[in-house]
């Protein structure tokens, strides 16, 4: 009985900031905040296979933890304020209109968003993977004939090619798990209109 009670009970719960007039306002929803900013962050790819494959990892644990938390209505709402907030953000925000080419990508942090907006923000939730879905290195390789890391021109000064990418292929995989996401999640939506409007007779 003890067992079983103890396992209904969420890892994680709100517990109010003390002397904060925001009632919504808790530990958890202040820390889910935080990482929701930092990982949202326009931050550049680090030079080396090391330094690359520990962003990644980093990046993928953070979120994973995420994922360990129950959403709710508090949790939801700060979720929508960080997504907007980083769509209609400046240079700081990897989500923004215009990013640095060599900034790290936001494919896997966007499939996180999309997932946990689709059903309450659907119209949110493909914003934010349609605006992560590019990929600025491989966009002006290709404009400058040449690969991401290699020599763009006879006359070009080494120290204007960007960094070697290690992650390159981690990066397309995740580029297309969030693609594949998306889409199914657009039949999905598709099919549930269809049998609505036959139910209705529209």
């Amino acid at each position: 009985m003890d067992d079983r009670a103890s396992n209904s009970i969420p890892r994680y719960q709100h517990v109010p900031v003390v002397g904060c007039r925001d009632r919504s306002e808790t530990y958890l929803t202040l820390a889910f905040e935080v990482a929701l900013i930092g990982l949202g962050q326009q931050r550049m790819m680090p030079v080396g296979l090391y330094a690359q494959e520990k962003a990644c990892k980093q990046e993928d644990r953070l979120i994973a933890r995420l994922q360990e938390i129950e959403l709710d209505n508090s949790l939801v709402a700060v979720l929508r304020r960080q997504a907007i907030i980083l769509l209609e953000g400046g240079p700081s925000s990897g989500l923004g209109i215009g990013i640095h080419p060599e900034s790290i990508p936001m494919h896997t942090f966007a499939r996180f968003l999309f997932l946990s907006l689709l059903n309450y923000y659907p119209d949110l939730a493909y914003e934010v993977g349609l605006r992560a879905m590019r990929l600025p290195l491989l966009e002006e390789g290709d404009g400058d004939g040449g690969l991401p890391g290699g020599s763009s021109g006879a006359g070009s000064p080494a120290a204007s090619r960007p960094p070697r990418w290690f992650t390159l292929g981690h990066i397309e995989s995740q580029q297309c798990a969030l693609s594949s996401t998306m889409l199914s999640a657009a039949k999905g939506m598709e099919l549930l209109y269809v049998t609505c409007r036959v139910f209705w007779g529209l």
